[in-house]
């Protein structure tokens, strides 16, 4: 995002007064953008951001687990790549739950960005490279031709396989609380 993206939803109001022979200058700055509110009641709003942080923790665990495994296919460009990029939207899907954890009531233009649209950008990318993970364990499965269902190799696949459901999973209960959300 540019860094002044958010420049026109707010106004700086400059108050000059007058004490002596010195003027002192105060700036008032007020937020006259769009606010966003999730139309449930709090008990709701509180499972919600608690079911984010456990979908967050859940990417978290696998992740590790998944890179401490040291399967051979790990050591193959087309597996790595993807599985190492998966921290990123890990990463900013956690950040974007913090950040919903912090915000009680209605949300302005920053915020729901930094949380909602996030959640929903990151959560897609965070599909999109577990299902390439896991398109490219099975390339490396056929080719070597790995048939030993108790090897490191399908517990790998088993692993981004969680990992592609639990996207699927959070995008479906992202969509429903998306589906209460309105512009103010």
């Amino acid at each position: 995002m540019k860094k002044n993206a958010y420049v026109n939803d707010y106004k700086i109001n400059t108050e000059v007064t007058r004490e002596g022979n010195k003027y002192k200058e105060k700036k008032n700055i007020t937020y006259h953008g769009k606010y966003y509110r999730i139309q449930m009641d709090e008990k709701k709003i509180k499972k919600v951001k608690w079911i984010n942080v456990a979908y967050g923790m859940a990417f978290i665990i696998l992740f590790v687990l998944l890179g401490i495994l040291n399967n051979d296919g790990s050591r193959i460009i087309y597996i790595v790549l993807p599985y190492v990029f998966l921290f990123l939207p890990i990463f900013y899907t956690n950040m974007g739950t913090i950040k919903l954890l912090n915000i009680s009531g209605d949300m302005t233009s920053k915020e729901y960005d930094h949380t909602i649209i996030r959640l929903k950008k990151t959560t897609l990318s965070l599909l999109i490279l577990s299902i390439s993970c896991a398109l490219g364990e099975l390339l490396y499965l056929v080719g070597n031709k790995i048939v030993d269902v108790t090897s490191k190799e399908y517990i790998f696949l088993s692993g981004i396989l969680i990992i592609v459901g639990l996207s699927i999973l959070f995008m479906q209960h992202q969509k429903t609380v998306n589906k209460n959300i309105i512009e103010i």
